[in-house]
């Protein structure tokens, strides 16, 4: 399945942090579990490990709807990867008897993990992420991540910069910052501008509805609900980026058109926008990408107007259940030519687009899927990521305690195999790190 929400380590946790109780440290210095949710804590290092299954630690709601077994396995694998083998929880800070975050001594670094469990038997995780500041690896620095980032195969290009309150962009650090990658979802952000703005002209409202009209691969909420149940647009905007629904993104796609979100591609800025029109809704891209009646040729040598011609005679009204999924598997589909594309540098002048809208609902649908610990180092964090086969895209929107805003934001593209998607997020997210006040004015 392509196109699907990133395996993001920010996964959605809920509760407050809190002291650490005498069940969970004894829990931490004996390994005997005092409760259900000291025996699921005891159960991370194994999970860590891959001794523990995920479909033995997750609820089965968790693993359908925010990340699958095998999304977290692959997760878990590209942590250790790169911070070495798991070796203790050395610290609990525990608030219920359902929420706490972890601090996990790893071979090489240390990380942060939050774990919240459902209270009801048999207790398993239904929250569960490291946070936005963790892990941190020792002695970390921009040339080491830059290193590792370019050993990886494929093509890779990311870029820091930090804005300033009129808008000069400074570069911190950065590989092939002009070039074009496939994004994933990422292109959603482009409808949330357009969106924002057509309510701020007072075109739309947030609290409008339209019923569902449209299914698509990978839409972990509106898959749930009948076609014509009736949402607002605010939730189809929040389902498009916190959680990366697909069949969300299209709806809000043709409701605010094709060629009003084209334009907000173009007013934004974008260095290349003959490689990001026409702008795909996801069933297309699926279509295109499984060679649809044959046309997938045709349509990557044509020209932008032709290729229009093909959406509108071949594949306009095709719903996704002519899809071939068979045909999305195995190798990376077309990441090189049917795709949506930015460079590392076209994406910061879109987040910093959608900075400068100042639009609250943006800001805390953005920060959806952000842990609360980040707003120990942070006073904002909103991020946005997206993958597929051969394709993860990663970036953030952080504004220090200053003042000062900065953007991460980064690509790894692999046409020959997938890539380890733990790993290159956890290579963002010490980018993320890297970026404070101290190291960077």
């Amino acid at each position: 399945m392509i196109i699907r929400r990133v395996i993001c380590p920010l996964l959605l946790v809920y509760g407050t942090l809190g002291i650490m109780s005498a069940a969970a440290a004894q829990s931490v210095e004996t390994g005997k579990a005092n409760t259900p949710f000291d025996g699921r804590i005891d159960q991370v290092i194994p999970l860590l490990l891959g001794t523990v299954e995920a479909e033995d630690f997750f609820d089965p709601q968790f693993l359908s709807k925010v990340a699958s077994a095998a999304q977290m396995k692959a997760f878990v694998q590209g942590v250790v990867t790169q911070f070495g083998t798991p070796q203790k929880i050395t610290h609990i800070q525990k608030t219920s008897a359902s929420v706490a975050t972890l601090k996990v001594q790893f071979e090489k670094a240390t990380a942060i993990i939050d774990v919240s469990i459902d209270a009801a038997p048999p207790n398993k995780v239904v929250g569960f992420h490291v946070s936005p500041d963790q892990p941190v690896v020792e002695d970390d620095s921009f040339a080491k991540i830059d290193a590792e980032l370019a050993a990886l195969p494929g093509r890779v290009g990311y870029v820091v910069e930090n804005i300033a309150e009129d808008g000069k962009r400074t570069v911190i650090a950065g590989r092939a910052t002009r070039e074009q990658f496939a994004i994933g979802s990422i292109f959603k952000l482009y409808i949330l501008a357009e969106l924002a703005s057509q309510i701020d002209a007072g075109k739309r409202k947030w609290s409008d509805t339209i019923p569902l009209t449209r299914r698509s691969f990978s839409s972990p909420t509106t898959q749930s609900l009948p076609l014509g149940t009736s949402v607002t647009i605010e939730q189809l905007a929040t389902w498009m980026i916190a959680v990366s629904d697909n069949a969300a993104t299209d709806e809000l796609l043709f409701l605010l058109s094709r060629d009003q979100v084209e334009a907000r591609v173009r007013m934004v800025g974008h260095s290349a926008p003959e490689k990001m029109l026409p702008f795909l809704s996801t069933v297309e891209a699926f279509l295109l990408k499984s060679d649809y009646r044959g046309v997938r040729a045709k349509y990557v040598t044509a020209s932008e107007a032709k290729q229009r011609a093909i959406l509108n005679r071949k594949i306009s009204g095709v719903g996704f259940e002519e899809i071939d999924p068979m045909k999305l598997t195995g190798t990376p589909a077309a990441i090189d030519s049917i795709e949506w594309f930015a460079s590392p540098s076209d994406v910061v002048l879109l987040m910093d687009h959608l900075r400068r809208m100042n639009n609250q609902t943006i800001f805390e649908i953005m920060a959806k899927s952000i842990a609360p610990a980040a707003a120990q180092k942070w006073k904002y964090v909103g991020s946005k990521g997206g993958s597929e086969l051969g394709v993860i895209a990663m970036n953030f929107l952080a504004k220090a305690p200053s003042g000062k805003w900065s953007v991460v934001m980064g690509s790894w593209n692999n046409r020959e195999q997938a890539v380890d998607e733990g790993q290159f997020i956890g290579l963002m997210l010490r980018l993320l790190n890297m970026v404070t006040e101290k190291k960077n004015d």
